[in-house]
């Protein structure tokens, strides 16, 4: 069996694959953690992969850290994906495909694969990205913008009043009236809000190139919350990046 590592900026996910079925699967957060997090993650894995393929955007140090656990426990190298032109009918549409983080690559063969058409994929995450693939699998590009955890922190560091009157808000029932009540809720319900109107433009935009209507695919570790705010349907794939991986690594 195969291991797959999906090496995010917080989270470390991954998944043996055997007979094209992605097996014993885990995750671990190592945002705020010091590198024996890694050990303790790699020495809980089951069993000895026949080899070890990952995509990492966490940086080098965290990818080295990782290479020197799996050699310690296992003896293998680990062989790093990178973004490519193409991979089966998935084309990348980036003018430098080297700009194109590998996990969204990973993200977006993942999707197509699953889809079989034109397809909108986004990953919420520490940033959330949204990739729009037109039916062929040409990738058209995509955007870039701050995740809901990145965007209420700047808005409660930078902004005095708001953070200062968010601390005083009230605890909010499970089901928040529209629009908010108080601070809190103002900038729960804000920033979500502008990430299902920037989620619900790209799907127009690609049905405007297109003329087909996209399915829209979630990931990450804000796919759940956004999936229960989008008015439009959608498939929540967590493991959307192994499910790529597991493409690219052939």
């Amino acid at each position: 069996m195969k291991l797959l590592l999906d090496i995010g900026n917080t989270r470390i996910k991954w998944a043996y694959v055997d007979d094209d079925r992605l097996l014993h699967v885990g995750e671990i957060v190592h945002r705020g953690h010091d590198a024996t997090r890694i050990a303790e993650f790699v020495e809980r894995l089951p069993e000895k992969p026949g080899g070890v393929f990952a995509a990492n955007v966490a940086g080098t140090g965290l990818g080295s850290a990782v290479s020197q656990a799996i050699d310690r426990r296992f003896g293998l190298p680990v062989r790093f994906a990178v973004t490519d032109r193409e991979c089966g009918p998935v084309r990348n549409g980036y003018d430098d495909i080297a700009q194109l983080g590998v996990d969204r690559w990973a993200a977006i063969v993942g999707a197509y694969t699953h889809v079989g058409s034109a397809v909108c994929v986004v990953d919420a995450g520490t940033a959330v990205t949204v990739d729009l693939v037109r039916d062929g699998g040409q990738h058209l590009g995509g955007l870039i913008v701050p995740g809901l955890t990145v965007m209420r922190e700047s808005l409660e560091q930078d902004t005095g009043d708001i953070g200062r009157f968010s601390k005083k808000s009230v605890e909010q029932p499970a089901v928040e009236s529209f629009p908010g009540r108080n601070t809190a809720s103002a900038v729960r319900q804000g920033t979500m809000a502008a990430l299902v109107a920037l989620i619900d433009s790209c799907v127009v935009a690609l049905k405007t190139d297109t003329g087909t209507e996209a399915e829209l695919v979630l990931t990450g570790g804000d796919a759940s919350d956004l999936l229960a705010a989008l008015i439009r349907p959608a498939v929540h794939k967590p493991l959307l990046v192994l499910e790529g991986l597991k493409k690219l690594s052939g």
